[in-house]
């Protein structure tokens, strides 16, 4: 994936925080939220109400099993098949029901399933697979067409803008997406020729207004001034200071008879998104038995942040332990050991609110004193 190399050069640098947003209720309530599944709704039949829900609940907890190996695992290796051929219910941390009907010969529910991420973890690790659990922040997926009729972002009924705007949220996904639907103020701000030029400013009032921290800039266009009319499909990949990190994707395509516009969105939507789903968990792939160690500073005012520093430190998946180095009445320093990269444990860190700054010889952790007094 050469067109996103740019991209991850950058991973290290632009630190895309951990979003739990990606699977609503379950995830809330799952001490890992990307191990939950939410919204399932079950619906069986049997001889009795009581085999009917016995059986909705085994089908769900199967079906909610493989959505979370999906989600993680970095496809086509060796031993997923035996993974994936486990009983999904030794998992299970818990189910939660929203709603339930239970009737003579018929089971109806909507249910939440949270599986435990240290036994799933544990059998990753056994059958030595990769996988990656760390969810993006919000990045903007802003759509721009152009045709000679001039250039639009917030117009309805363009194809192009509509397909992207009907895009359904990637729920079991890593990649968390996000649209925008400005008011007055952001349309005459945020004008379509300003995207056109890629102008950072605008592209950086966009992600603010998004709450995102990347901004994916989709452009579509028609030129006629050939015999045949031809399209143009671009992804450009931004920081959320409206810098250009990386081109996701380019097309160029004939337009004739034969040719539907409407597929050729689809297919080059399906094409960014999953470039994007494979860069991002490319790049954030845990190593298992990676031994890499750091030494990490905190300020220690006081014991209660000594000990949450350690808390936020040993919950995290890519930490496989930490010690004590030295401690003085005005700071520590903990050597951690890690199965992951610097960046992944930056990136987790980001996710739970604070943040590890990289110092000349030794990491820093940046804790709130407020909440630990």
């Amino acid at each position: 994936m050469t067109y996103l190399h740019h991209w991850l050069c950058h991973i290290t640098i632009i630190l895309l925080c951990l979003a739990f947003n990606s699977v609503a209720q379950a995830q809330d309530r799952c001490a890992v939220p990307v191990y939950g599944v939410a919204d399932i709704h079950l619906d069986e039949n049997a001889a009795t109400g009581t085999a009917a829900r016995e059986q909705a609940i085994a089908a769900a907890t199967a079906q909610a099993y493989q959505v979370i190996l999906r989600r993680i695992l970095w496809p086509g290796q060796a031993g997923e098949a035996d993974i994936r051929s486990l009983n999904a219910a030794d998992f299970v941390d818990f189910i939660h029901i929203d709603n339930e009907n239970a009737l003579a010969q018929r089971y109806i529910a909507d249910i939440d399933i949270c599986f435990d991420a240290a036994r799933i973890r544990s059998a990753l690790m056994e059958k030595n697979l990769q996988w990656s659990e760390l969810v993006t922040a919000p990045i903007l997926l802003l759509p721009i067409w152009q045709d000679p009729s001039g250039v639009r972002v917030w117009t309805k009924n363009v194809l192009w803008l509509d397909s992207w705007r009907g895009l359904e949220r990637q729920r079991d996904s890593l990649v968390q997406t996000t649209s925008l639907t400005p008011d007055f103020v952001l349309e005459r701000q945020l004008k379509g020729s300003l995207f056109l030029a890629e102008d950072a400013a605008t592209l950086q009032k966009a992600a603010q207004a998004a709450q995102a921290v990347q901004v994916v800039l989709l452009y579509a266009g028609l030129d006629y001034s050939t015999a045949q009319p031809v399209l143009s499909l671009k992804a450009r990949l931004f920081d959320g200071d409206g810098r250009k990190l990386a081109t996701i994707a380019e097309q160029q395509i004939q337009m004739n008879a034969t040719i539907s516009m409407q597929l050729s969105f689809e297919d080059f939507q399906k094409k960014v998104l999953e470039a994007l789903e494979t860069s991002w968990q490319q790049a954030n792939l845990y190593v298992v038995g990676g031994q890499d160690e750091i030494f990490v500073e905190v300020g220690a005012a006081s014991a209660k942040s000594w000990y949450r520093a350690q808390d936020i430190l040993s919950e995290l998946p890519v930490v496989t332990s930490l010690s004590v180095y030295s401690l003085t009445a005005e700071k520590g320093v903990l050597k951690v050991r890690l199965s992951g990269s610097v960046e992944s444990l930056q990136m987790a860190i980001r996710a739970s609110g604070y943040r590890l700054d990289a110092g000349e010889r030794i990491y820093r952790l940046q804790i709130n004193s407020g909440e630990v007094r």
